[in-house]
């Protein structure tokens, strides 16, 4: 008997095929006050042809170029030049994204610069750039492996097609799937409905994967997330507690504190804790 499972791509020339180089790689969260002017003299740690990628996760922020500037949002990401960027600032309480520095061969390939993409989260993309970063600050760094990463994480995000939403596979979403989506609505008040609605699948089926997945039932799964986004916000920020309540949708301050000490053990009144996930 002969098995095999393969396939056959012929030999391609390298002038068809992208390929990138970091430079530096950030992972950012900030709050209202941040901005950031770039100076000629931090123009010139990088070459002429350094490309910049940022990525927003959560907020807004604004990035202004010599001639023109771009707003980026939640879900959203862009490529320029880097020597055209002159300020970035952030137009929310919070913003959240990743930046890489890199240059690039056959970048047209994959993107253009100038042009502000909608590219939902894809499963495991935090993890991924964590391990860019990870492979970028280790004590004997392989360049080829972290360039290895990078192209990886590039290719994923701008090959994402957001949740596959196959009308062969309605019922069969996966709990990651879901559990991204609420990730990326963690400011939003968001329902059980609503969630099940955009999977195509019952209120009642969603639950079944939950409990069976994760040992927690939808409704806690959301709530726990809520909390642990405003944990990092209470110790990340100077942002006040009632108006984290507002942000995450809670219907009140005294909700928000209810749940918080509920789940935490303590109020959210205290100066410093550790950030710890609860799922």
């Amino acid at each position: 008997m002969y098995l095999s499972d393969s396939f056959y791509l012929s030999w391609q020339k390298q002038e068809r095929i992208f390929s990138s180089n970091v430079i530096t790689a950030f992972n950012i969260f900030a709050d209202e006050n941040y901005y950031h002017y770039i100076e000629d003299e931090e123009h010139g740690y990088y070459p002429e042809d350094t490309f910049s990628f940022i990525r927003c996760f959560s907020g807004e922020g604004e990035i202004s170029l010599h001639n023109q500037s771009f707003i980026l949002r939640e879900n959203e990401c862009l490529f320029l030049r880097f020597h055209t960027i002159k300020k970035y600032t952030s137009l929310s309480k919070t913003w959240g994204y990743k930046w890489v520095n890199f240059t690039a061969k056959n970048s047209s390939l994959l993107f253009e610069t100038d042009t502000v993409y909608s590219k939902p989260v894809f499963d495991g993309e935090e993890q991924l750039f964590s391990k860019l970063l990870q492979a970028g600050q280790s004590e004997n760094v392989d360049v080829g492996y972290v360039n290895t990463i990078l192209n990886h994480y590039l290719y994923s995000v701008m090959l994402q097609d957001g949740f596959s939403r196959n009308e062969d596979k309605k019922s069969v979403n996966t709990v990651d799937e879901i559990c991204g989506y609420i990730r990326q609505k963690i400011y939003s008040k968001i329902s059980i409905g609503e969630i099940a609605s955009f999977f195509q699948i019952s209120p009642r089926r969603m639950h079944q994967i939950f409990t069976e997945k994760l040992n927690i039932s939808p409704k806690r799964y959301i709530l726990n997330k809520k909390l642990e986004e405003g944990y990092k916000l209470l110790v990340q920020t100077s942002i006040p507690i009632n108006e984290i309540s507002a942000m995450l949708c809670f219907s009140s301050p005294y909700h928000f504190s209810t749940e918080f000490k509920s789940t935490f053990g303590q109020t959210p009144t205290f100066s410093h804790l550790t950030y710890k996930s609860l799922t």
